[in-house]
């Protein structure tokens, strides 16, 4: 078990109401709902247990899973006997195996009950054979925001204040405690609400992680020692290592998995529609003066039927190898159209690039006028490579998303139109964004290809 989960018992022990923002395959949910309650269960630490979800049918099968593991778990049954019996139980399902369950009451006479968002608990009331009248005591929320229920800011509004006066209100005021764990979907719906209102009341204790940092203290240092960062690292961990349960992982291949929801489920950054891509605090502007390992110049035709994308991109892109970090540096970028995309125009501004950068290629993307570009340039011996895109621009983008994030990516301040490109960069297809699809396949290209550094 990581330190961080560890805390969370800790805290949860000591009767602490917990909100738990982190990322996923965490164990939040594991931990902090079937462990924690099954221990008050044990323990008799509870008298009323509410399992509310925004549906109701995942609250119910959250009951199920609880009740199945009180049956079928032998060390359970071995240390505190039958916890979950149908005979014994108020309330019980003829088919535990085929059926949700809405609510029951465990052997030692603790009561479990599945609830929904607009669900009030104010009349609930549990008579117990041997506590008399009790009110719900322990409150466990999860999926309050999901997929289906971001639509519409106008209903949360509503949704807190029916929480806040319609369920919380009504616990037990002597001993009521609240679990409430979640993944981000949007940044201002209910859980984000939620942990603004509890961060600074001492009864709270807010876990608000990343996989890089924790949320108020902004890191790049990797917060659980179950991940690292390359497929390299992971493969000399592993190696040796004989249990497959203590394995690392590593966030390239995480990356792989998930690319277009690693930054929510991880970063918790969500991505909405017209939404730019690049966040501003991620470009990295210099003027030092490198020797570079290896220079090379991309251009992308851009030959379309789109006319605000008819036009040539060039990007001159340095590399330079420090330790096992590759930072590429984009040094030049130009735009050619109209009379600058007349052949012999066209060839004379690649050529002179070419020898002031002492590039060691030039590489053309394979569209319309890939052959052209091929023979013009070859003839005036240049280093010419032809690349065909097997993927879309977005997709290769977010395979280095993250070196971008991490201050690998430098931009000279010739490259201001490629800037500007990079901050305007959406997921839509309207946008111009030619000299960012050049860009990135100049990156993609070079990590597919091994070179010797000086």
């Amino acid at each position: 078990m990581a330190a961080f989960q560890k805390d969370w018992c800790i805290k949860a022990q000591q009767w602490l109401n917990l909100y738990v923002e982190w990322q996923r395959d965490s164990a939040k949910t594991t931990i902090l709902w079937m462990a924690f309650e099954i221990w008050k269960i044990c323990y008799n630490k509870a008298d009323f247990i509410c399992n509310l979800c925004y549906d109701k049918d995942k609250a119910k099968a959250f009951n199920k899973l609880i009740a199945q593991e009180l049956i079928n778990n032998k060390q359970i049954k071995a240390d505190y006997w039958v916890l979950y019996s149908k005979k014994a139980s108020d309330y019980h399902e003829d088919d535990l195996a085929d059926k949700w369950i809405s609510e029951f009451v465990t052997t030692n006479y603790i009561k479990v009950k599945a609830f929904w968002m607009w669900e009030a608990i104010r009349w609930e009331v549990f008579n117990s054979k041997i506590k008399g009248n009790v009110r719900p005591d322990h409150l466990f929320c999860d999926d309050i925001d999901n997929d289906k229920n971001t639509k519409n800011l106008k209903f949360v509004k509503a949704d807190m204040e029916f929480l806040n006066w319609e369920v919380i209100w009504w616990l037990d005021k002597n001993k009521w405690q609240i679990i409430w764990i979640w993944n981000i979907i949007r940044k201002d719906w209910r859980n984000p609400r939620k942990r603004d209102e509890v961060k600074n009341n001492k009864s709270w204790k807010v876990f608000s992680n990343f996989i890089y940092w924790e949320a108020w203290n902004k890191s790049w240092n990797i917060q659980w020692e179950r991940y690292v960062e390359t497929d390299k690292e992971a493969e000399e961990i592993n190696k040796n290592n004989i249990h497959i349960d203590s394995h690392v992982i590593s966030l390239d291949f995480i990356r792989r998995e998930e690319w277009s929801s690693f930054d929510q489920n991880r970063l918790w950054i969500p991505r909405v529609k017209w939404q730019s891509v690049v966040k501003e605090e991620w470009i990295r502007y210099t003027q030092e003066k490198i020797k570079f390992d290896y220079i090379q110049i991309w251009i992308d035709p851009a030959f379309s039927l789109k006319t605000w994308s008819d036009a040539i991109w060039i990007v001159v892109v340095g590399f330079k190898k420090i330790w096992n970090i590759v930072y590429k540096y984009n040094i030049f970028c130009k735009k050619l159209e109209w009379a600058d995309k007349d052949e012999d125009i066209a060839e004379k501004i690649v050529r002179s690039l070419y020898d002031k950068y002492w590039a060691v290629r030039v590489i053309v993307e394979k569209n319309n006028w890939w052959e052209l570009f091929w023979r013009l340039l070859a003839k005036k011996w240049m280093h010419v490579e032809i690349v065909a895109s097997s993927k879309d621009k977005l997709t290769r983008f977010r395979e280095h998303e993250w070196e971008m994030m991490r201050g690998e990516i430098f931009f000279y301040p010739e490259c201001e139109d490629l800037v500007n490109e990079f901050l305007g960069f959406t997921w839509d297809d309207w946008w111009e964004d030619n000299q960012v699809d050049a860009a990135v396949h100049w990156w993609t290209e070079y990590d597919k290809k091994e070179f010797y550094f000086l």
